[in-house]
């Protein structure tokens, strides 16, 4: 069965998730958290997933609503791990979190191994300050604009994942017939001598998928991607 995976911790991160999902808005319980009630200043949730590498497979789960009402409910935040995110204690290798969310209308990503602290509101906004963000925020699945779209793709292990969208994108335009996910093809290698998952969310008419692998796994193409999407 074809594991479904997909932020940036420094220069390095990106995310991945398992069905269906829509943006979820974290609206602060915090009146010190500085966050406005207008849902355009609002930290949007647009995909979240967890999970880590196991026997050389990409298991990822979709935590988007998860993680939007953490935030909502924990303005100190909340600790990364699986008990917390998946309610489970069934640790896998290089397990993390990513987050995809909208900050001022621009889309950002940040990820966090299991073990790695805490995060909360006011960690997503500083990292959208400290790095600010040159892309337009990710509008909500099902836009009239495309009946396929790629959201954002992130290639990494734990809290090293890099954003490789335009890398893809380009990739599935100049390669229908497909492309292999590797170092060389994603321009780098974001943790040398450890295994690495391509993740890639991406909208089709039917609403928000995520597909994910380990590096030099099956051949990708927009196929590959709307069967993934048919699975979920």
């Amino acid at each position: 069965m074809i594991a479904l995976t997909s932020l940036r911790r420094g220069a390095w991160a990106i995310a991945l998730v398992w069905g269906f999902s829509r943006i979820a808005f974290a609206q602060s319980d915090n009146p010190n958290a500085d966050l406005s009630l207008d849902p355009d200043e609002a930290v949007q949730v647009v995909y979240a997933v967890y999970g880590g590498i196991e026997n050389q497979q990409a298991h990822y789960a979709d935590v988007t609503n998860k993680i939007a009402g953490l935030l909502q409910q924990s303005p100190d935040g909340f600790s990364v791990t699986e008990d917390v995110v998946l309610d489970k204690h069934e640790s896998k290798q290089y397990q993390s979190l990513i987050i995809v969310y909208n900050y001022e209308q621009r889309r950002y990503f940040y990820n966090m191994p299991e073990g790695g602290g805490k995060v909360s509101l006011d960690r997503l906004k500083n990292v959208a300050k400290l790095h600010p963000s040159h892309i337009a925020a990710v509008p909500a699945p099902g836009a009239p604009d495309s009946d396929f779209r790629i959201v954002f793709v992130a290639y990494g292990v734990s809290e090293n994942f890099v954003d490789v969208t335009d890398t893809v994108k380009n990739l599935l335009r100049d390669n229908p017939d497909g492309f292999f996910a590797s170092e060389d093809a994603m321009g780098g290698d974001p943790h040398f001598g450890w295994q690495k998952a391509l993740v890639v969310v991406f909208d089709d008419p039917s609403g928000r998928h995520f597909y994910a692998q380990v590096n030099n796994g099956p051949q990708v193409n927009k196929a590959v991607l709307l069967d993934a999407a048919k699975s979920n």
